[in-house]
């Protein structure tokens, strides 16, 4: 069987696939028979393709990973079909995010995806569209790929090409010509934020500090000289707390954008919600800071989406 597996593998690559380099032809083969030996050995029925650096142009052999979306076409036996899905993906090491995506989450896909963020899987932008396309969703985007690569102090060649890529999608070719192989993390936090008060740069740059020394959520909050700023700039990381911030801020838009993600990057990993699942306390923290900003619309989706999870258990 394994054999006839590859065979078919073999004649059904991309004809484009000699045109890119080797390391993506390598990457893109181990992906198509990964996503073959997974649907074969589970039976689930989904499409599934790849995204991010693989499909764009900030790819790296040895250091990229691959990125998956995973669309299934219904939402019953979702949860059994994420988690048999995921783990037989997961059986390659380079692949590592497996998004995925359903009926009940693509309903509400164009009030909660940020656009920018939909530009790194053209393949779903195809299917969806997506109405954030603020100054705050810009913000929002580019902050979040900054917090999700704290690692390392200084910026590798790869990271430069990388964050040139995210300022063009955000259209913002000055940051993208600002950006440099001598540029430290701080250096591009203050690039994203150069058009930001100045308690907006102080307030990010002690939150990467504490990230990176893994400083407990509660710790940072409770320790934080501008409670208000924080909370507004990373809502999705202190919703546990009974803070009640202005209603006019200035910063309000930025929340919003920020737990728009967060409702939608939840959607996007339904195994977080199985019976003991983790997420299930995080939604009711997300619900509690939507309801202290009084996003109503955003407090109806999160509603719906706790329903969902118990009827899909």
């Amino acid at each position: 069987m394994v054999p006839a597996l590859f065979e078919k593998v073999l004649f059904s690559l991309p004809t484009g696939i000699k045109k890119v380099s080797p390391g993506k032809a390598i990457y893109k083969t181990a992906f198509a028979i990964h996503k073959l030996l997974a649907t074969k050995t589970t039976g689930v029925s989904a499409e599934l393709w790849y995204r991010n650096s693989l499909y764009l142009d900030y790819f790296q052999f040895g250091k990229s990973d691959i990125d998956v979306t995973a669309f299934y076409h219904s939402n019953e036996t979702l949860r059994s079909d994420v988690e048999k899905l995921s783990s037989a993906l997961h059986f390659c090491p380079l692949i590592k995010e497996v998004n995925s995506y359903y009926p009940f989450s693509i309903h509400f896909a164009n009030e909660l995806i940020n656009a920018y963020e939909l530009k790194k899987d053209p393949k779903l932008a195809d299917r969806i569209q997506s109405q954030n396309n603020t100054s705050a969703d810009q913000f929002t985007y580019l902050i979040r790929m900054l917090f999700a690569n704290l690692n390392s102090q200084d910026l590798s060649s790869r990271d430069v090409k990388k964050w040139k890529f995210h300022f063009e999608t955000c259209g913002d070719n000055e940051g993208a010509l600002l950006i440099n192989p001598h540029s430290t993390k701080i250096d591009l936090l203050k690039i994203i934020c150069r058009n930001q008060k100045e308690e907006v740069i102080k307030v990010l740059e002690e939150s990467i500090h504490h990230f990176k020394s893994q400083t407990p959520l509660f710790d940072q909050f409770a320790g934080s000289s501008d409670h208000k700023t924080l909370y507004m700039l990373l809502p999705h990381q202190f919703c546990f707390s009974d803070f009640k911030p202005e209603q006019n801020s200035p910063l309000h838009a930025i929340a919003e954008a920020q737990l728009k993600w967060e409702l939608w990057a939840m959607m996007a990993q339904p195994q977080l919600f199985a019976k003991d699942g983790h997420g299930h306390q995080h939604l009711k923290n997300i619900k509690k800071a939507l309801k202290t900003l009084e996003l109503k619309r955003l407090e109806d989706i999160a509603d719906k989406f706790e329903a969902f999870n118990s009827a899909h258990p």
